[in-house]
């Protein structure tokens, strides 16, 4: 028979098994694509890099359906076109009544506990990683960006043909094992020790699948490097990360993750107190209230706060709210990773990665009553002000806002007292208040000159009047005073 009409016969055969599909028709599938590529099983289990008894066991269908990662593997050795590809892997992808097997990769972490608010935000964020493929979730600690990537990622696996594949890189200390982590979250084990990167983009290579890296902040150029090769390499891979700040890669798109809504905080208090005390009914809604919104309508401080409930009704706790970092940690045995077992150590797990100059800054920042603006922050950070104040911006741990007078900048209550602690214990409290104290007063002074508009200045000053009159005091009190007994009343004032 001529060759050129036997391929025809053996691809139409082919042609068709595929559309059937279901585990039979794959070991007639392997088959007739390894005759027509003319390999034996010995030849095709070297390309692939199985064993030939794998091979002799698939062809012979005493093993009933492939792993996904194996069917890819000997895609790739026979050579496969995109139809003929797709037709292979819906044979290894569907149960014996031709109905699509479950998805190897669909493995989210179990959650233990019901997702509170942002139910609304979800269709938006499902819409914005469909078009920009690289979708990160930005926040500080604590504000739940895991959780609502988790059910992003939920709701999404019914649209990726391969499902989801969750990484995370809490415990990756070393920029280059997050190509690792990568791998082993793809099943690659027997890969890794080789090419890692090779192996992943070869694994993803025309798969459809929704990649989660979960806490990219402290490898952010790992990330970048690894992100920018599967975007373009791997064309039906989207990644949706979570991090305290933008990775950079070209295309990304960011979302903003804010504080709780006043109704869903005081919900969330009440689904948590409920699981530490089965009896717990508290009808003070505005006790709890309160107590959300002193924690910034942070998920994780109100969840610590809820797991008090055992030993403190909710009106006992709101006045020890002013020591927080104290209050706020899980009990022994509670679940989460280390550095959210307390409020302390996730705001630690953030300053400590930051550079000294901005720890420098941020310290400082917490001089401040409430909003700021750029001249002031620069007042307070020497040089190179403005850029340290971005970086921290990108961080999460600056809030940027639009107001009247241009845009201002504000710590939340957490990190102002988590920055005024730090303040205290490096013992620069009067350099920042110094510092604080001639800016406000400069400002001041400024009202009184011929040459300027009153009015202007004092409405650019009606959003900083906290701030005048502490810096009054301040350069009323003199710094004596700091040194003393006065240092706990500051410490109190910031509280």
């Amino acid at each position: 028979m001529n060759v050129a009409l036997e391929a025809r016969m053996v691809l139409n055969r082919v042609g068709g098994l595929a559309m059937a599909g279901g585990p039979e028709q794959f070991k007639a599938l392997l088959r007739e694509y390894r005759l027509s590529a003319g390999l034996t099983q010995e030849e095709l289990a070297e390309r692939a890099g199985l064993s030939w008894r794998g091979i002799q066991d698939l062809e012979r269908g005493v093993r009933r359906r492939p792993q996904t990662a194996t069917a890819r593997r000997l895609a790739d050795a026979l050579g496969l076109t995109m139809e003929q590809r797709a037709g292979l892997l819906a044979a290894a992808t569907r149960d014996e009544g031709g109905q699509e097997a479950a998805r190897e990769f669909s493995k989210l972490p179990r959650r233990l506990t019901s997702f509170v608010g942002r139910a609304g935000e979800i269709p938006a964020l499902r819409q914005r990683i469909k078009t920009a493929r690289m979708l990160t979730l930005v926040g500080p600690g604590g504000i739940g960006k895991t959780r609502l990537a988790l059910e992003v990622a939920d709701s999404l696996t019914p649209d990726f043909q391969d499902g989801v594949s969750f990484v995370d890189l809490t415990p990756v200390g070393r920029p280059e094992l997050v190509i690792v982590a990568i791998a082993q979250a793809l099943g690659l084990h027997t890969e890794i020790a080789r090419e890692p990167q090779r192996a992943v983009l070869t694994a993803l290579a025309g798969r459809q699948l929704l990649v989660v890296l979960d806490n990219c902040e402290h490898l952010i150029h790992a990330c970048v490097d690894v992100v920018g090769c599967v975007l373009r390499g791997c064309p039906g891979v989207c990644v949706l990360s979570t991090s305290r700040e933008p990775l950079g890669v070209e295309g990304e798109m960011l979302w903003r993750v804010g504080p709780l809504g006043e109704a869903d905080g005081v919900r969330l208090f009440v689904d948590r107190a409920v699981a530490q005390r089965a009896d717990f009914q508290d009808p003070d809604q505005t006790t709890i209230a309160a107590i959300c919104r002193a924690l910034d309508q942070l998920p994780l401080a109100i969840e610590l706060a809820a797991s008090r409930v055992s030993m403190l009704d909710p009106a006992e706790m709101l006045p020890r709210l002013t020591d927080r970092f104290a209050l706020l940690q899980r009990n022994v045995g509670g679940g989460g990773p280390p550095r959210q077992q307390t409020l302390r150590a996730t705001v630690d797990w953030s300053y400590d990665s930051l550079e000294p100059a901005e720890q420098r800054l941020f310290r400082r920042l917490a001089v401040f009553a409430d909003r700021f603006s750029l001249d002031a922050a620069e007042a307070m950070g020497g040089p190179n002000g403005l850029d340290v104040l971005g970086r921290l911006v990108d961080k999460s741990l600056v809030v940027a806002q639009s107001s009247p007078t241009g845009t201002r900048y504000r710590l939340i209550d957490t990190l102002r007292c988590y920055g005024w602690e730090r303040l205290l214990e490096t013992g620069e409290v009067e350099v920042a208040r110094e510092r604080h104290a001639q800016h406000f007063l400069s400002r001041a002074e400024a009202l009184f000159t011929p040459t300027d508009s009153v009015d202007g200045r004092t409405r650019e000053l009606d959003e900083s009047l906290e701030d005048l009159r502490r810096a009054l005091e301040w350069s009323a009190s003199g710094a004596a005073r700091l040194t003393g007994s006065g240092g706990q009343d500051n410490r109190k004032e910031q509280t």
